[in-house]
């Protein structure tokens, strides 16, 4: 889940997938905006088959938190 994770954030904000860490912060650390944010979100949700609010995901601010977002929408 991770891997996937840091390979869709990797592609959209066009990093190295190795500087995808799971302590990463989105704004800070990876440089996303709020429109990058959103495309992690839509192919998130697209990849995993869940559906997730726009609420929750304003809610994440590292890479660990979309983890634990998708466990439990899978769960």
């Amino acid at each position: 889940m991770l891997d996937t994770l840091q390979k869709i954030v990797a592609e959209i904000l066009r990093l190295d997938y190795r500087e995808v860490l799971p302590e990463s912060t989105f704004f800070c650390d990876l440089g996303a905006d709020s429109l990058d944010l959103y495309q992690i979100m839509i192919r998130v949700g697209e990849q995993f088959h869940i559906a997730i609010s726009s609420e929750e995901f304003e809610r994440v601010t590292t890479v660990s938190d979309v983890v634990d977002l998708i466990q439990k929408e899978v769960n």
